[in-house]
Formats: C-alpha cells, sequence, structure tokens
C-alpha cells in the first residue's frame, strides 16, 4: 500500500458499515485497474489492493483503497444538457426516477391513478437536505431511501396517508429526506429497497 496519507474527507456520508455486494467489489477493482493503467499505481500497489478488495466485507474495507485516486474537489458541475431529471409523473400509468449521480436538492413526484416512484439509493448524498415533492391523486409515491439517512414527513394528506416503513434510524450527521406535498384519496411510502 501506499505510505501517502489518506484524506478523512471523501466517501459515503452515512453507512460505511453496510456490506459490500460483489457488484461494489468489482467497481473498486475496475477503478484500482485503471489506475494502474495510467501510471497512478505501481503493480504492487494494485496487487496489495486487489487482494483487500476479495476480501473486504462493507464499504469501509474499501473507501481506503480509492482514497488517494480520486479527485478531492468534487465532481464538476454538469452542463444542463447532462443534467439527470428531478420531476417525474404518471397519470394512469407508471414512471420511475432513479438518479445516478449526485442528488438535486430537489425532486418533485406526481400521480394521478397512478404510480410514481423515487429511487435515491443509487445517487450520491453531496447535499445535507434533499426535497421531495409530492402530489397524488388516488395513485401512489414511493420514495425509496438509504439506510440511514433522516426522513422528515411534511405531506398534507386527505382521506389519504404519508407512511415510513420499516425505515433503519438515523446514522449522526447522516443527510435529511424531506417529503413535502399534498395526498388526496392516495399514499406517499418511504422505506429502503428489498
Amino acid at each position: 500500500m501506499t505510505s501517502q496519507s489518506e484524506p478523512l474527507d471523501v466517501g459515503p456520508i452515512a453507512g460505511g458499515h453496510l456490506p459490500a455486494q460483489e457488484a461494489d467489489k468489482s467497481q473498486v477493482a475496475a477503478l484500482l485497474r485503471s489506475a494502474a493503467a495510467e501510471g497512478r499505481l505501481t503493480q504492487t500497489e494494485l496487487d496489495e489492493r486487489l487482494t483487500v478488495v476479495r476480501t473486504a466485507t462493507t464499504f469501509d474495507d474499501l473507501i481506503p483503497l480509492t482514497r488517494d485516486l480520486v479527485p478531492l474537489a468534487g465532481p464538476e458541475t454538469p452542463s444542463a444538457d447532462a443534467a439527470e431529471p428531478n420531476f417525474g409523473a404518471a397519470v394512469l400509468g407508471s414512471t420511475d426516477l432513479t438518479p445516478s449521480s449526485a442528488v438535486a436538492a430537489d425532486y418533485s413526484m406526481v400521480s394521478v391513478m397512478g404510480s410514481a416512484k423515487l429511487d435515491l439509493t443509487r445517487a450520491r448524498f453531496d447535499r445535507k437536505v434533499v426535497e421531495v415533492n409530492a402530489f397524488s391523486i388516488m395513485g401512489d409515491v414511493v420514495v425509496l431511501v438509504p439506510r440511514g439517512v433522516r426522513v422528515q414527513k411534511e405531506a398534507i394528506a386527505v382521506l389519504g396517508d404519508v407512511q415510513e416503513k420499516k425505515l433503519a434510524p438515523a446514522l449522526d450527521g447522516a443527510p435529511t429526506v424531506i417529503i413535502r406535498g399534498l395526498v388526496i384519496m392516495g399514499s406517499v411510502t418511504v422505506k429502503h429497497p428489498k
């Protein structure tokens, strides 16, 4: 391993103790191989880090392996053309919004006799607060959140409900997802993915 000190201000905001899946290990291994191909790692450093990847059990095991390979300045601001959508609407149908880069400041989900789903579990939480504005008339809106985030419900329900389903306890310093909006004869459900 390199003797260079590792920065402490990168990595997940919450959930480093969660199990690392094979897909996570594959992504880290691919990043390490790319870094070696670019000359940023020696063959010995690559071999040492790949050995750790194979035996990793949590994200905390994987984070130190790439800290010195990612820029600390943060991601560049994407152009307007590259920005991910933050609005989803389902009218007598369904919609699924799954951001994969950094979370937006807010999302709007509309469901009229339909089903709308917002999956925030693949996005990177660079913000401390994310607002979700849900509007549902005789439909349902499902918001999937990562374990450890704090959820704050501020939506109004008329002959409907706004509910949390078996959310894990919020971790200290974790981001907050605020659920706002109006539900009429419908539902808004916040939960973790299965």
